[in-house]
């Protein structure tokens, strides 16, 4: 992940694990701060999203989730969610 890069994918800076119970590690990914938080807060503050925002998040969103399918291995999304989207200042996924 760290040879490409994609606008729509967040870059992974590193991995931290910590102890866990026996036997299993807490993994963690540390990835570049979001002002603008997820989607899924803008969608508790707002009622519903203008139609153009709307495709526009659903397209980048797409082309995200493409360029990770296409990486050498493959990465798979297997938890995407509104929480998982992240909005940069300009509303851009």
């Amino acid at each position: 992940m760290c040879e490409g890069s994609c606008q729509f994918v967040l870059h992974l800076l590193g991995v931290c694990w910590s102890p866990g119970p026996p036997g299993c590690r807490r993994l963690g990914l540390v990835m570049q701060f979001i002002e603008k938080g997820s989607l899924e807060a803008l969608l508790e503050q707002l009622s519903q999203l203008p139609w153009p925002l709307t495709f526009r998040l659903a397209h980048q969103v797409v082309l995200g989730t493409n360029f990770l399918h296409e990486h050498k291995p493959a990465v798979l999304l297997l938890d995407l969610k509104s929480s998982n989207v992240q909005l940069d200042n300009s509303f851009n996924a």
